[in-house]
């Protein structure tokens, strides 16, 4: 499809500064393009201005504007946009916390290849131009391509027809959180393999770095510093202070501080409990990515307090094991006390280690067997190394006998495999207990068996129940089961992939109010590495309340569901009549909405209004109003009230009340100029009950019902009143040869004037015009199956014409002849043998859906179905005179002037119309 001027634009690509000079050697230029000045805006984060060019996109003048501004402006957002000039491929590469939609790839056809991450996922025309800023020749591309590969990204794009805006979504422009940098320890730097320990009750500091996507540090931030202690250590001692000042202490282990001017937030820390402690620590900021907040990877922290021995890593409990790699040595590191604040140095410590084949070795991996001794250095620590090649649990044990201390403490290590994902750290659910319909996102770190990080690591997110979202998708999982071997592709759920840090985050919804179940399994090598799940998680999924539609019935439906209908028709109302009520019911993702205050703007087309709401008319009926509900539920959950306003209020027994409170049954009575009625049109669900009126025009006549931009629409067919003459009488005089036929029509009318289609008027034949026939009505011809006769036995059936004479006859085989919603009429002809030459004959005739009627009249040469019902025989006779058309009328209860039939008579009629001479 091709694209207009101001609805669509482009992008070029500034060749001589996004890729070398010699890529942009002598490039043939496209002749005939003309510049605009235009813009370009990606949120708060940057804008620029330039000159775009218009030219040809296939048959289409369009305009394009220069690319290098938009690759300037995602640089801002951490992105690399990479053009390689001679495969005219163009990548994006998004930061890392952003996840791009690459399903549904219909890339198409062009000459420039664009792509996220290597993979294309669009081809786009190219031209080439000069640039005015540069004096260079550039290539452009269309954005209308690049917009649907921004989409992609999470991106809003628009254009006015001169700025052209990009907004990011959260992941593209979540801030960026360092890793806890630890400095003052007497040994160790704080990872998971070496903890910072400090000794004699000394301090520690912390630091962590945020900056904003470009970089860029973000000053005045708060950022919680997490202690989370381990073995049977307390966060209650921690003496944490910034700048001097000592920041509370709940308890709870979380303390607040805030960024200097470079973004940097930094603490010092240290222990007052008098007795060893370890912790993990991570620090958070207050920004979040897919819900959950982003924080930095765990440090790990130990205190020995003065005069007092310590062991690292502390974990003295065999339930609660310190987690290692097998194949990789753990650091176990002892700090002897000091004496009179001197360092012990050259003390000698005694390490054993027992419950497995692990051993002791040193930094060039040599065996040292399962005792060694290790002595300490200046700073009263001594280190040694522990390795084991099986997955198992062994106690390694200091012990310290020196002429100041005596001592001794066991810590246990738990080694389990290399990189394999095992467990997941830190599975966060944002909500367990979120409304249907909403977004929740499932988040952790993949660890190994000794609880490091897995780069990069693959899952497989299995549920029972519900859908994952991935950028603007919503997939429903599948319904399979999960076992070791199957492939890790969406046919089994969604697979994951982890970050360098071994984060992940997953984002789940589901349309009902349920329970449903995840699960994470492993993957290998493309396949689910076991059939046990490493992490499973329930979420309750409870009803929602949120508007997500307005439903729409012709009936009260006492059940209203999310997937009903939006729009309906069907309502027939007369012109100036009330119409029978439609129905609207506020819906959200699970079902009817059964209590909460809800506005609606209600608007009716086609000169009509407003009427009456729950059955309980306005005191001033408009085209539009709004209208508010507030209903309330009883124990039961259904709505037990409900009360209605509009401006204007309503009218009841003559009395205006501002509004109403419907009730389920009840009696009528007013207070503080509130109507309080029983509801006819009552259900356990927020519905309400329209009617309209118009008095002005027939034909559709559209309600609707809206909410923000959520509505309902209600089609009325409003056809005429009561019909009460008949008009635009055609042709007013004609005369019919004999075998001649004229077409008659009329339109029958209210008394307004209105056409009132598909209504029965009666048609009143004087039986005084002898030669002439009715042969056709609306266009359909008068022809019934008839039973054939032979000396009185049945022969069969057969389709055979069945004219209506306008005079008596008794030469017919059939005295009735009906065509359903077109004409209805008995005793035609001499009817059952009852009809004498004098009476007239009266048939019923239906108008159209434009309110005519039309009847086919011929003089002679008619051809019938006769009185033998064995035969056709044509009707011969030649007769002369005038038949005259008119109408009477009578007058209704109401005493309004009413149409009593159409005549047709060869004598003088009632409002004569017409005549025909034959």
């Amino acid at each position: 499809m091709k694209r207009t001027l101001t609805g669509i634009t482009a992008a070029s690509l500034v060749l001589g500064t996004m890729v070398p000079m010699a890529m942009a050697a002598a490039p043939k230029t496209t002749p005939g393009v003309s510049y605009n000045q235009r813009s370009l805006t990606i949120g708060s984060y940057y804008s620029a201005s330039f000159k775009g060019v218009a030219a040809k996109d296939g048959q289409v003048t369009t305009e394009f504007l220069p690319l290098y501004y938009l690759q300037q402006g995602l640089k801002k957002l951490g992105y690399t946009v990479k053009w390689n000039g001679t495969a005219k491929t163009l990548n994006i590469i998004p930061p890392s916390t952003v996840r791009p939609d690459l399903t549904n790839i219909n890339a198409g056809h062009g000459t420039v290849a664009i792509q996220i991450n290597g993979t294309t996922v669009q081809y786009a025309p190219e031209v080439v131009a000069k640039d005015p800023a540069s004096g260079v020749a550039t290539a452009y591309v269309p954005i209308y391509y690049l917009n649907k590969v921004l989409q992609r990204l999470g991106f809003t794009t628009s254009y006015n027809g001169s700025v052209w805006s990009l907004t990011p979504s959260v992941q593209n422009v979540v801030p960026k959180i360092s890793n806890i940098q630890v400095t003052g320890a007497s040994s160790g730097d704080g990872s998971a393999t070496s903890p910072a320990v400090v000794v004699n009750g000394g301090t520690l500091t912390l630091s962590v770095t945020l900056t904003d996507v470009a970089g860029n540090p973000l000053p005045g931030t708060q950022v919680t510093f997490q202690f989370t202690p381990t073995g049977a250590s307390s966060a209650g001692a921690l003496v944490v202070t910034q700048n001097g000042q000592q920041l509370p202490n709940n308890g709870s282990g979380a303390f607040a501080a805030y960024t200097d001017a470079q973004g940097k937030a930094t603490i010092t820390v240290q222990d007052s409990s008098g007795q060893l402690d370890a912790f993990t620590v991570k620090a958070q900021a207050p920004y979040q990515l897919n819900n959950t907040t982003i924080s930095t990877p765990a440090a790990y922290v130990e205190f020995v307090p003065s005069n007092a021995a310590g062991i690292a890593p502390y974990n003295p409990s065999s339930a609660q094991p310190y987690a290692a790699n097998f194949g990789a040595s753990v650091p176990v590191t002892v700090a002897v006390p000091q004496v009179n604040g001197v360092p012990q140095a050259n003390v000698a410590v005694q390490f054993t280690v027992n419950g497995g084949s692990a051993y002791f070795t040193n930094s060039s991996g040599a065996y040292l067997g399962q005792t060694v001794t290790a002595y300490t250095n200046s700073q009263g620590v001594a280190t040694v190394w522990v390795a084991d090649a099986n997955a198992e649990e062994v106690a390694v044990t200091a012990t310290v006998n020196s002429a100041y201390t005596n001592w001794s403490a066991t810590t246990y290590i738990q080694w389990g495999q290399l990189g394999t994902a095992t467990q997941i750290s830190g599975l966060s659910v944002t909500n367990q207990n979120p409304l249907a319909g909403t977004n929740v996102t499932i988040s952790g770190t993949v660890v190994d068996a000794a609880g490091n990080p897995v780069p990069n690591a693959q899952l497989l997110l299995w549920a029972d129940k519900g859908s994952y979202v991935v950028g603007t998708t919503t997939t429903s999982f599948p319904s399979v089961s999960i076992s070791q071997g199957v492939p890790a592709t969406s046919a089994y759920g969604e697979v994951i992939t982890a970050n360098a840090n071994g984060y992940f985050s997953a984002v789940v919804t589901d349309s009902s109010a349920e329970t449903a179940t995840y699960r994470l399994y492993p993957v290998a090598n493309g396949v689910v590495s076991q059939s046990s799940p490493i992490a499973t998680m329930t979420i309750s999924w409870q009803p929602s309340n949120t508007l997500a539609h307005i439903t729409t019935y012709t009936f009260k439906n006492d059940s209203p569901g999310s997937g009903d209908a939006t729009s309906g028709s069907g309502v027939v109302a007369q012109y100036g009549q009330p119409s029978a009520n439609v129905y609207f019911a506020p819906v959200s993702s699970t079902g009817a909405l059964k209590s909460g205050t809800f506005t609606y703007n209600l608007s009716v087309s086609n000169g009509g209004n407003i009427y009456a709401i729950d059955d309980v008319p306005l005191a001033n009926p408009v085209s539009a109003t709004t209208l508010t509900v507030n209903a309330t539920t009883d124990a039961s959950g259904n709505t037990q009230s409900a009360t209605i306003s509009v401006p204007g209020g309503f009218t009841f027994g003559g009395t205006t009340y501002n509004s109403v409170t419907l009730t389920n049954g009840g009696t009528i009575h007013v207070t503080s100029g509130t109507l309080y009625a029983p509801a006819p049109t009552w259900s356990d669900a927020e519905e309400f009950a329209v009617s309209i009126k118009n008095g002005s025009n027939i034909g559709n006549t559209v309600l609707t019902v809206s909410n923000g931009s959520i509505s309902a629409t209600q089609t009325i067919n409003v056809i005429g009143g009561a019909p009460a003459k008949i008009a635009n009488v055609t042709p007013v005089s004609t005369t019919l040869l004999d075998g001649q036929s004229t077409t008659l029509q009329f339109t029958v009318e209210d008394s307004n004037g209105n056409p009132v289609p598909n209504t029965s008027v009666a048609l009143q034949l004087q039986a005084d015009a002898p030669s002439l026939w009715i042969t056709q009505v609306n266009g359909q011809t008068l022809q019934q199956s008839e039973v054939l006769q032979s000396g009185g036995n049945a022969l069969g059936t057969a389709v055979e014409p069945t004219p209506i004479p306008l005079f008596y006859f008794t030469g017919l085989g059939y005295n009735s002849v009906t065509l359903p919603g077109v004409v209805s009429a008995s005793k035609v002809g001499n009817g059952d043998g009852s009809q004498t030459s004098n009476q007239p004959q009266v048939l019923h005739v239906f108008t159209d859906a434009q309110g005519k009627v039309t009847l086919t009249i011929q003089n002679d040469d008619v051809s019938y179905f006769d009185s033998s019902k064995s035969r056709v025989s044509a009707y011969t006779t030649t007769n002369s005179g005038i038949l005259n058309i008119g109408y009477g009328t009578t007058t209704d209860a109401n005493g309004n002037t009413v149409l009593q039939y159409v005549e047709l008579s060869s004598n003088s009629v009632d409002n004569p119309q017409a005549k025909i001479n034959y």
